[in-house]
């Protein structure tokens, strides 16, 4: 997944892990694609120093797929599941195959305009 890496670093008393930097490329488009599907926390991650804004951005991104899943009520509660059983895997593996099958599944989900140009965009 192009997106922050959590990478194990030499444990220390300070820390534990660290945050790889993201691409340009990559802070611009999580930036673009909060801007459309963020209300309110669109105002506050860009305040934040990289790479945890870029960070901040995926994690907010992800939890309004599952979101988004979740509140499509035009499908049965056993697709939304199966939806997000396959939405898990891809967080689990950050597998490109994974994902193009988790946004293939969905591709017929209701939702407003911009939220569901988010779920077609996993990876971000």
């Amino acid at each position: 997944m192009d997106t922050a890496t959590v990478v194990s670093a030499p444990r220390t008393r300070k820390s534990g892990l660290r945050l790889m930097r993201p691409s340009e490329a990559d802070q611009q488009r999580v930036a673009a694609l909060l801007a459309k599907a963020s209300r309110t926390f669109a105002l506050t991650i860009p305040m934040l120093p990289q790479p945890l804004r870029h960070t901040m951005g995926v994690a907010y991104l992800l939890m309004r797929n599952a979101d988004t899943v979740e509140d499509s009520t035009a499908h049965s509660r056993e697709r939304r599941i199966t939806a997000l059983t396959r939405f898990r895997l891809v967080i689990r593996t950050c597998d490109r195959d994974d994902a193009a099958r988790f946004v293939s599944s969905t591709s017929d989900f209701d939702a407003d305009a911009d939220y569901f140009e988010v779920l077609q965009a996993t990876p971000f």
